[in-house]
């Protein structure tokens, strides 16, 4: 009996190792300008360690990756257009786009930092020219219904543009379509920002189905 409990302890502390072993399993290493990331797990990225000069200056553990892909989701960019290589990994991959999460580098105290609306992209793309980060969306949003009203939704869609204001992403345009069930109708609309820092239509087109249909809009939803 107390070799079967001994057998069955062991296995228990192997497989209780596992995991760990695969954590801290080395991938690659990829380097820029200012550091080198050494990237560890098992076909995807659960850790990164970040070296400059000889020193470790972060250990960055993941919510997880994009596995089975050459670069195991990992890139650099500068994503906020300091002319400083950040560190950007891909988590999830959907029908609406990928999912990164960013890791900024702050050069003056040599370790980094995140934001959560960058964090919350799907799909960015960056413009040096215009130091700008530009986004698709899509939102479903649901009234229920209520009595004798039936339900209704709003669809919108579009790209959201962001640009960095005083260390923080901020919306600065919006180009979308919306569709209201309740009333059949489309809005095609562009936003941009204010005095006030706010999103607010600067221009709106209204147009039933049949308008929209031969305006050769894409149906959204």
């Amino acid at each position: 009996m107390r070799t079967r409990a001994a057998a069955l302890l062991i296995l228990i502390i192997v497989l209780s190792t596992l995991p760990s072993c695969a954590y801290f399993a080395p991938l690659t290493e990829v380097s820029c300008a200012d550091y080198t990331c050494r990237l560890y797990g098992y076909d995807s990225v659960r850790r990164i360690k970040v070296i400059s000069s000889g020193k470790t200056i972060a250990s960055i553990r993941t919510d997880g990756a994009v596995a089975g892909t050459s670069d195991y989701g990992f890139f650099f960019v500068d994503a906020n257009f300091d002319g400083h290589d950040d560190i950007c990994l891909a988590v999830s991959v959907g029908e609406d786009g990928t999912k990164y999460n960013f890791w900024i580098y702050n050069t003056t105290k040599k370790n980094f930092g995140t934001d959560k609306t960058l964090n919350s992209l799907l799909s960015p793309s960056f413009d040096k020219t215009t130091e700008t980060i530009t986004a698709p969306y899509k939102t479903h949003t649901i009234d229920p219904a209520v009595g004798t009203d039936p339900e209704t939704y709003i669809d919108e869609e579009g790209t959201i543009t962001y640009e960095w204001r005083q260390g923080a992403l901020t919306a600065i345009h919006k180009e979308c379509v919306t569709y209201y069930s309740e009333s059949e109708i489309y809005c095609v609309s562009i936003w941009d920002i204010n005095a006030d820092g706010e999103l607010e239509p600067t221009e709106e087109n209204w147009m039933v189905p049949d308008q929209y249909a031969r305006a050769g809009y894409a149906p959204i939803g």
